[in-house]
């Protein structure tokens, strides 16, 4: 196994909307809040010993994006 770095520059502005998520099937219960976001963008570099990988800085282009809080009841014992 080869120690290797992965780094991610991820960039995001302007809020346009608010929503909340609830699942409660299956007992599956799951909730979140979340910011809808109208601009955002991702940049990201790989590296080991000998290669490197690197996005094309401003290449990215996202169709949605979303910020926010989740939450499951798996682990609230």
């Amino acid at each position: 196994m080869r120690p290797a770095a992965l780094t991610f520059n991820v960039s995001w502005s302007g809020v346009v909307d608010c929503f909340r998520v609830t699942n409660q099937i299956d007992g599956n219960r799951y909730c979140g809040r979340y910011a809808q976001i109208s601009t955002a963008s991702i940049d990201w570099s790989a590296s080991e010993a000998h290669l490197s990988f690197a996005s094309a800085p401003g290449s990215s282009v996202s169709a949605f994006a979303a910020a926010g809080q989740e939450r499951n009841d798996l682990f609230s014992g």
